[in-house]
């Protein structure tokens, strides 16, 4: 089958227009994605939902040794503390102490942290102490991701007990597929992303964080034998149209603030330099984001461009080559 064929046919694939954030709370957020092929929407959801729940780093309390007498009410001491939520800028463990007198609850808020880490939800109760009464215990808060029971974490204290821990900083996903339009067809498919965090992290910044694993993994793939890539030639007319809009600069479209810095930090001063990039190779740029991905894709298909093509009359650096 004739190269150029295949190239151009995978090419006209229709890619989504916009991820959508329908609605956003500190732990809540709920995307829409469409356009896509039939069948990407499931192919994409299941693949973002399983990276999600089990990739994603997060931080747990994954020993507790106590100062005195081990408490009665040991087994509900331990898994009210598995219910505590922390995020961590650390790269190693943390030991972290609670130390307080009763009478009254002890709370998240009771915890003296160290810096680098922070308890999400300090509101939560871990027991309640009768008068005269007291708890003073060191835990140890580790890095992990998904689910660990406690017969897998190292013992990090003297004289501690390992609990189970849940790593995952996101605690549930739900997806659905619809039908989505585009012209007259109907048989296109819309992705609903719904991801709730445990507080630990954004969920917007979260399913960034998911589909960046998806990226790296897919890489390997993406560069197996690969060889050059077949040029699909449009018709003159078009190409002339296109010639015009590669001699703009990026300054013509119309860029936020945030956008145009990173153009400029690429040293990227014309149209047709920008379309030669890559979602990839824009995505290296230190402080571009998706928000900005998205502005620049959406108004380059303005123009009738997009990201990723290969231009003919384009000298190597400097200005193009305009078609006489």
């Amino acid at each position: 089958m004739d190269e150029r064929f295949i190239a151009k046919n995978w090419r006209d694939l229709i890619r989504p227009r916009e991820l959508e954030v329908v609605a956003q709370s500190p732990t809540h957020a709920t995307l829409r994605c469409e356009p896509l092929e039939r069948g990407f929407g499931t192919t994409l959801g299941v693949m973002l939902r399983r990276t999600l729940l089990s990739v994603l780093p997060g931080a747990a309390i994954t020993h507790v040794a106590f100062d005195r007498a081990l408490p009665a009410e040991l087994d509900d001491l331990t898994a009210a503390l598995t219910e505590l939520v922390f995020a961590s800028e650390l790269s190693t463990n943390a030991i972290v102490r609670l130390d307080r007198h009763g009478p009254g609850d002890v709370t998240g808020a009771d915890l003296a942290l160290v810096d680098g880490v922070r308890c999400c939800n300090p509101e939560h109760r871990i027991c309640t102490l009768a008068p005269h009464a007291s708890l003073s215990l060191r835990l140890s808060i580790g890095l992990g991701r998904g689910y660990s029971p406690a017969e897998r974490h190292a013992p990090d204290l003297p004289e501690a007990i390992a609990i189970a821990a849940m790593f995952a900083p996101v605690s549930r996903v739900e997806i659905a597929v619809s039908n989505a339009r585009v012209g007259q067809q109907t048989d296109y498919d819309r992705l609903t992303l719904d991801v709730w965090t445990r507080g630990a992290i954004d969920p917007i910044e979260a399913v960034s964080r998911a589909a960046t694993v998806m990226r790296d993994q897919l890489g390997l793939f993406l560069n197996f034998e690969e060889g050059p890539e077949p040029v699909f030639t449009p018709p003159d007319e078009t190409a002339a149209r296109v010639n015009e809009n590669l001699w703009r600069t990026v300054e013509e479209l119309d860029l936020s603030v945030r956008a145009g810095n990173c153009l400029r930090a690429m040293e990227i001063t014309y149209i047709g330099e920008l379309v030669q990039k890559t979602e990839a190779d824009l995505m290296k740029s230190r402080g571009f984001g998706r928000k900005s991905l998205t502005e620049i894709t959406g108004l380059l298909a303005q123009l009738d461009l997009r990201l990723g093509m290969k231009t003919t009359g384009w000298p190597g650096d400097g200005s193009p080559a305009r078609d006489e």
